[in-house]
């Protein structure tokens, strides 16, 4: 009798935990822009950061959703602390 396959494991990659919620990066650190073009430039690269940042947060819920464990959730919470933050920047001003 032929054994069969009680279902298939997949394995997902670990997510580095994110630091504190504002805190500077190393690479936001080192776009300080020199002019008006490295304003522009600076600011289209944050746009890819917060941009980024939400393709996580939808990667992030989907795992929590299947895995339904407290670490998940943590970095999902984190992920969502760090998108208020930025948020919360652009409609104060």
């Amino acid at each position: 009798m032929e054994s069969e396959s009680k279902g298939v494991v997949v394995a997902f990659r670990r997510v580095p935990r994110p630091g504190r919620p504002g805190q500077p990066t190393a690479a936001r650190l080192r776009r300080a822009p020199s002019d008006a073009g490295g304003a522009a430039a600076a600011q289209a690269s944050v746009d890819d950061e917060v941009n980024s940042e939400w393709d996580l947060l939808i990667r992030l819920a989907t795992q929590a959703w299947s895995w339904r464990d407290p670490e998940s959730l943590d970095m999902l919470e984190h992920t969502v602390s760090r998108l208020r933050n930025w948020i919360g920047h652009d409609w104060a001003l």
